[in-house]
């Protein structure tokens, strides 16, 4: 990922250093492996192209870039159109943003940009991209992103994927029909429930979380066959 200062408002660029850097450092202080953001590194250049330190030498920066650990094929999610055969690859893709979604939580930090059109997408997995948009876990941005993780279950599995955004002000939109309890949108939509619920106890809620992610990766696997085959022989099954 690369931007240049002529690419922002005067106004905007060094704002957007300081989020860069702070993302950066409240990235470094989880582990490797429990990482919920992809970041390799974060470099800074200044009108020459000599690198500089973004911390001590922002005045002179004129373009950063950071590498991510994702394939370079990934695309934003919101313009993902899938076709007949694309209900597993749907199904793995919420089961990636719940999973996402717990990381970023267990992790203390915010992905404020968890929605359709702030993630992307490849092979059936989903990615944070933008480092600017991570911050320190609070409880307002705990409530943006499970809105967000929400509108993302409603374009992927409901059968309306174009209202998520009526989900991002913690709304469940207005469906026609109601979901069968034991399909794969009826499993997303008790999650859309619970992640809209503000006042759920948080322990709860990745319990049930982590039993809807289990169920969706049983629905991913099981393609036609889900939901004819009880979930917990398909867990068995694949496991």
């Amino acid at each position: 990922m690369r931007t240049w200062r002529k690419q922002w408002p005067p106004e905007a660029w060094h704002p957007l250093l300081t989020s860069l850097l702070a993302a950066r450092d409240a990235l470094s202080v989880v582990g490797v492996g429990s990482r919920p953001f992809p970041l390799g590194l974060l470099r800074a250049y200044d009108d020459e192209g000599q690198q500089r330190d973004i911390a001590l030498d922002s005045a002179v920066i004129d373009s950063v870039e950071y590498d991510l650990h994702a394939p370079g094929v990934a695309s934003p999610l919101s313009e993902y159109f899938g076709d007949a055969g694309s209900e597993p690859s749907r199904r793995r893709m919420a089961v990636a943003v719940l999973r996402n979604l717990m990381s970023w939580e267990r992790s203390g930090l915010a992905y404020r940009a968890m929605r359709p059109d702030g993630l992307v997408h490849a092979d059936g997995r989903v990615y944070c991209d933008l480092l600017r948009w991570v911050a320190t876990l609070d409880r307002e941005s705990r409530w943006r992103m499970r809105c967000g993780a929400a509108a993302c279950l409603v374009f992927l599995l409901s059968p309306w994927p174009y209202a998520w955004p009526a989900v991002l002000g913690g709304t469940m939109p207005a469906l026609h029909e109601r979901a069968d309890e034991r399909s794969a949108w009826g499993i997303a939509e008790s999650a859309v429930t619970m992640l809209l619920d503000e006042h759920i106890d948080p322990v709860r809620v990745e319990v049930a979380l982590t039993d809807k992610a289990d169920l969706l990766d049983a629905a991913a696997l099981l393609d036609h066959r889900f939901p004819a085959w009880p979930a917990g022989l398909a867990r068995e099954v694949f496991a």
